[in-house]
């Protein structure tokens, strides 16, 4: 039974290499359309439909350079699959990353690469299930590898500090920047689905969008740092990921601060600010709880050194 379960682990590593890898060249060629050597399924750029007249929402669509962030949250993928890899290379492996795990990550990546096809053909009411679909499903496999995590280190004992180390900052950080990053495009296209197919008028969209937005920070900030934070204390990327794509939105309107008739301007100045503020607190948060899992490591170190002084004499 646990050849079978290892070969699984493998197959299912494997596939979702080759998903990520389909996923991240579509990406990548979608930025160029139909000038990329893919440019049968591509009808635009995936970046430059934000600037058409008929999808620009003013104050949510941020800079181009933006979208950029795609980068970092691939290449983070490519960090911690590689760690899965060598982790199956181990004779005494820490199954933390179970074929659930891998089922509901290979699902966002197919939902990604289903948004990247969908929203250069501008078909955008599908684009934006696919990349809320996308975003869900990273952060099931979020919550099933805090559980994981939590009963190997907490519960059973069976993960070392190495590994544990690891995981958190491959694995979970990686997985916590995809989502995040999606869910902050999913509600760009949620403005565009919001503007073109509803007629909505923009500044109520900008307001809907701007309100949605205060409220998943404070619902993720409440469940963070209060709620959860025995398994949540180490992912840091969230925050930041938010951060950015704020940044971006304001960097758009050429850095001018809103007067006070401005509602939007004013929600979006504030949004940055408390994303800034939310940072800063997440930073200090996470310097608390290393700096109790290290007192208490080294009271269990002293605790078992004594026990064996003890036991000679």
């Amino acid at each position: 039974m646990e050849g079978y379960y290892r070969c699984l682990l493998v197959f299912e590593t494997l596939f979702s290499l080759l998903v990520f890898s389909l996923t991240a060249v579509f990406h990548y060629f979608g930025e160029y359309g139909p000038d990329s050597p893919l440019k049968d399924y591509f009808d635009n750029n995936t970046r430059f439909i934000f600037e058409k007249p008929r999808y620009l929402v003013e104050m949510i669509t941020p800079s181009i350079w933006t979208f950029w962030m795609w980068a970092p949250v691939y290449g983070w993928q490519v960090a911690w699959i590689v760690f899965a890899f060598v982790l199956l290379c181990r004779t005494r492996m820490p199954v933390v990353l179970t074929p659930f795990f891998f089922v509901f990550f290979l699902s966002a990546c197919g939902f990604n690469l289903g948004w990247v096809l969908l929203w250069t053909k501008e078909m955008m009411d599908a684009s934006l299930a696919f990349i809320t679909a996308t975003a869900l499903c990273l952060f099931i496999t979020m919550a099933l590898l805090y559980h994981r995590v939590n009963k190997l280190s907490a519960i059973e004992s069976r993960l070392w500090r190495r590994d544990f180390v690891a995981i958190q900052w491959l694995p979970v950080n990686g997985l916590a920047l995809y989502a995040s990053w999606s869910s902050v495009v999913a509600f760009i296209n949620l403005a565009v689905v919001l503007k073109d197919t509803v007629q909505m008028e923009e500044h109520v969209v900008v307001t809907i969008i701007f309100a949605c937005f205060a409220c998943i920070m404070l619902f993720w900030f409440c469940v963070d740092c209060f709620v959860f934070i025995h398994y949540t204390a180490y992912t840091l990327t969230v925050f930041p990921v938010l951060l950015v794509g704020f940044i971006g939105m304001f960097w758009r309107g050429e850095h001018k601060l809103p007067k006070e008739s401005d509602r939007n301007g004013i929600m979006l100045v504030t949004l940055l600010a408390v994303a800034a503020a939310m940072t800063v607190v997440k930073v200090i948060f996470f310097g608390w709880q290393l700096y109790k899992d290290r007192r208490v490591a080294r009271i269990v170190i002293t605790n078992n050194k004594y026990e064996m002084q003890a036991s000679t004499e």
